[in-house]
């Protein structure tokens, strides 16, 4: 999460960035995030993560000793803008409400590979916040 954080706050969008290089994710997470990066540069947005975002994690399943499903109901305080005028994006792009936050509910499948826990999916899930 911090990884993806940094590299999402600092123009220009860099899914090469050190912090994501070093991070816990799998090819298919990375892929993602570059996917993810060239729309935010279409975009001309930056994420400013001034607000924080409040981590509450919880494993809820895990009978595969190798792949664990993780829920956060996260409150998330972050917000995408337009990096020359600093602008709010418009709604639809998520979470995109600034401080003091919202609580957001998401999944992280996360998959043991060589004795490292990495993140392999991830997205929305409501009932974290429940």
């Amino acid at each position: 999460m911090y990884a993806q954080l940094v590299t999402y706050s600092r123009w220009p969008l860099d899914p090469t960035s050190p912090e994501l290089a070093a991070a816990p994710i799998t090819e298919r997470v990375l892929q993602a995030n570059n996917d993810g990066m060239v729309e935010r540069t279409q975009k001309n947005q930056v994420l400013d993560i001034s607000g924080g975002v409040t981590l509450r994690p919880y494993v809820v399943e895990n009978d595969d000793p190798t792949r664990a499903f993780v829920w956060d109901c996260q409150i998330d305080a972050t917000f995408w803008k337009d990096k020359d005028t600093g602008v709010k994006a418009p709604p639809d792009a998520w979470p995109n409400l600034g401080p003091p936050g919202v609580e957001t509910g998401v999944v992280a499948v996360m998959v043991l590979v060589d004795g490292r826990w990495l993140l392999d999916d991830g997205g929305l899930e409501p009932q974290a916040c429940e």
